[in-house]
């Protein structure tokens, strides 16, 4: 069997780069039709519910949790269109719809545990049709030097959740911190509705705590958390209320730095950028932790964070 043919980076005419664009294109191309073709053992397409993005008059709340949807026919769209410089661009988008999939459907969900097993599905077909990591530098980045290799300073490490976290603690708006009133619970002898309203109460003190007991598994689990807190604001106060402002707000940033985190993966970062992406208080000491450290009314009338300008 013939070797695949590979792309050097001193090729660099016009025909050159035609020609390789048209090999990436259909290495793509042979990676969405393997995501669409592949079935269950009942016959199920896996990949349905990934093919469109959800309307908006069927699942208004999708748009809330999820700032930048993507979907296949828009992977295919880009494909046809020849957008694709190389097969990480598209990896990037996938990567982007199954992390969508994973925010707002609950783990237990049939969406969740397919996003799951197409995102295996795509991984290893990528690595059989390129041959490794090797191949697919030489394909894919023949003179680009823009993107990064799974093992370079892109790579997501444990510092991304303090990273996330940190930016909504410190996220503000003319000098007014947007997180405070979303640091700790409604005390239930002031406000007994919420707990009646609200099915699963999460508050930043909470995810804290799960960050400092090292209880998230990937970034999205964190921004699921997020936007949970997001979203019960929402539903227990009234539109056009500060703090039905401020989730809205804080959606919006939570979406987007963990859009940021994740595009990192692909195009490096220098180490002085991230260490600055971590917002450390000035004593060094991370948010999480300080946050985790909160009391809430019935514990305790001291506030850890009131001496702590954001």
């Amino acid at each position: 069997m013939p070797k695949r043919r590979r792309f050097l980076g001193d090729d660099n005419s016009d025909d050159g780069k035609r020609r390789r664009k048209m090999d990436v294109s259909e290495i793509c191309q042979e990676l969405l039709d393997t995501i669409r073709g592949h079935k269950s053992e009942e016959g199920r397409v896996i990949c349905e519910a990934f093919i469109r993005a959800p309307k908006r008059r069927s699942l208004a709340d999708y748009y809330e949790v999820v700032s930048t949807p993507m979907d296949l026919c828009r992977v295919q769209q880009k494909i046809k269109m020849e957008e694709y410089e190389d097969v990480e661009q598209m990896s990037a988008d996938i990567e982007l719809l199954i992390n969508n999939a994973k925010t707002y459907y609950k783990k237990e969900s049939q969406e969740y545990q397919d996003a799951c097993e197409v995102w295996n599905l795509y991984n290893e077909s990528k690595n059989d049709i390129l041959g490794g990591a090797d191949d697919t530098s030489s394909i894919v980045g023949a003179g680009d030097d823009t993107l990064s290799n799974p093992g370079s300073e892109g790579t997501l490490d444990d510092d991304v959740f303090e990273e996330l976290f940190s930016t909504i603690m410190t996220a503000s708006d003319e000098g007014r911190s947007l997180s405070a009133m979303f640091q700790l619970l409604p005390p239930k002898s002031k406000y007994p509705d919420y707990y009646t309203i609200i099915s699963e109460p999460i508050d930043l003190k909470g995810i804290a705590t799960k960050i400092q007991n090292n209880v998230y598994q990937c970034l999205s689990d964190l921004e699921r958390d997020l936007l949970l807190m997001v979203k019960n604001a929402k539903a227990y106060n009234e539109p056009g209320s500060q703090i039905y402002r401020d989730a809205n707000t804080l959606r919006k940033i939570i979406s987007n730095k963990k859009t940021e985190i994740d595009q990192r993966k692909y195009i490096p970062v220098k180490t002085s950028e991230r260490i600055r992406a971590k917002k450390l208080l000035p004593s060094g000491q991370k948010w999480s932790t300080i946050t985790a450290a909160l009391k809430s009314e019935n514990e305790s009338e001291v506030d850890p964070l009131a001496n702590v300008s954001l």
